[in-house]
């Protein structure tokens, strides 16, 4: 009789994915015992990892690249790593009706019985490769055959500023990072120039005198490297507004010191609208003055009038001592074709999802009422279709950016904080992609001290 191990991370949704270098959107991942390569530990957790069980047969590598093979960690209790070990071996070895075993972390169920713990989402993380690896490093390869010439060994990498994007499909149009900044005397910016696929249409200058950070890490700039430092009277103009009307990914590594955090932004990283439209009716991360204490992303797009989309999920650091504090933040937001919006945070993990309102009773803006103080506005119940302009919670719609680091005709122009690093990609890149953007980002801008 043939037995199987089936895996539960989360239940199936629009974030689902069959394979994922990083483990994010395998929700769901069933395979044949006899697949079983070995298993090895560390503390508080086993591995299983299976021969022959990815999406592709053969590979065509570079020297000193390799695929590794699908793997599945699972949490259990410290103390505990070797009796797991043990028992899987024991159901593969003895004779029984039961030829399934099962750990699913929605239900927080194993038929194991004891030994693992499946309390969260992040207690099982299959690992369905689809990239190579460097073997040296462990890291993502970004080596590649394609686009190769005789006298170029590999094709030139999709690769800005230490990020690979992995295709030419999921380079950004707009891409500003630390090493375009530019100041016109001592640490003044002047302009920050864009690194993405749509070149100097999307240069930016900027009102007000932001400062380039020059002293990195935690108590600099809050990050490895330099960046960019707004206050709520200073932001970025793009020289032509980007508007993007279909699904999108949207990314951005902010940061700020320890002290800023607890004192100014209660434990925030970001606080306020980061970005905005010409006309203000566009904007997000955090939209009105009462979304940042109901931990909040808020979203509006171009030309809207009701009350933005919302998700939970962004929740303040829990922690009074500065050494404790996280002084990055990086987010991912992504719309897909559907008009759902996913974020995920640094780990590449979803941390809130939001959906196209549906039906017609919403809750809207008073609209005598101007954008400048709809903060402030009372609002009423009515009829209005969920298609309307002023209808609450639209996912749709045109995302306009004309201004970064800042929204100054939004109704909450307030962020502050330094900006290491902003971007926009035409296209929803999937679940996977986001999660290993995510992740890439973090590791490269992570301040080591």
């Amino acid at each position: 009789m043939k037995k199987f191990f089936l895996f539960r991370r989360k239940e199936v949704s629009k974030a689902s994915t069959f394979a994922s270098d990083t483990g994010e959107g395998v929700d769901i991942f069933g395979v044949v015992a006899d697949l079983l390569s070995f298993m090895t530990a560390e503390e508080g957790a086993v591995k299983l990892v299976f021969n022959d069980a990815t999406p592709y047969e053969d590979n065509n590598l570079v020297d000193g690249d390799s695929m590794q093979k699908t793997s599945v960690m699972i949490s259990c209790e410290m103390g505990k790593e070797m009796d797991v070990i043990e028992n899987i071996m024991a159901f593969m070895g003895r004779d029984g009706r039961e030829n399934v075993m099962k750990f699913d972390a929605v239900s927080s169920f194993s038929n194991m019985r004891s030994g693992v713990d499946l309390s969260s989402v992040s207690d099982i993380v299959s690992q369905v490769r689809k990239s190579p690896v460097e073997r040296t490093t462990g890291k993502k390869s970004t080596k590649t055959f394609i686009s190769g010439t005789a006298g170029t060994a590999f094709g030139t990498p999709n690769t800005i500023q230490g990020i690979d994007f992995g295709s030419t499909e999921n380079k950004p149009i707009v891409d500003f990072h630390e090493g375009n900044i530019g100041v016109s005397s001592g640490t003044s910016i002047n302009a920050w120039t864009n690194a993405g696929t749509g070149s100097s249409t999307y240069d930016a200058t900027t009102s007000g005198t932001p400062t380039k950070l020059t002293t990195v890490g935690r108590e600099g700039s809050g990050v490895a490297t330099v960046a960019a430092d707004v206050t709520t009277t200073q932001y970025f103009i793009l020289g032509t507004e980007l508007l993007v009307g279909e699904d999108f990914t949207m990314y951005a590594v902010l940061s700020n010191t320890p002290s800023d955090i607890l004192n100014l932004n209660a434990g925030r990283v970001t606080k306020g609208n980061f970005f905005g439209s010409d006309d203000g009716t566009s904007f997000g991360f955090e939209g009105l003055e009462s979304d940042a204490s109901n931990n909040l992303f808020s979203i509006r797009f171009n030309t809207f009038t009701g009350g933005p989309a919302q998700g939970t999920g962004n929740v303040a650091q829990q922690v009074t001592q500065e050494d404790d504090v996280n002084t990055m933040f990086v987010v991912i937001i992504r719309r897909t074709a559907e008009n759902i919006i996913f974020i995920h945070d640094a780990s590449g993990a979803i941390i809130s999802q939001i959906d196209p309102p549906s039906g017609v009773s919403q809750t809207v803006v008073n609209q005598a009422q101007t954008s400048t103080t709809y903060g402030g506005s009372i609002v009423f119940e009515t009829s209005v279709n969920s298609t309307s302009i002023n209808a609450s919670g639209r996912t749709d719609g045109v995302l306009a950016i004309k201004n970064f680091g800042g929204a100054p005709s939004s109704p909450q122009a307030k962020f502050s904080g330094h900006i290491a690093r902003f971007g926009v990609i035409k296209r929803d890149i999937g679940t996977e992609a986001a999660a290993s953007l995510a992740q890439d980002l973090h590791s490269l801008y992570k301040p080591i001290s």
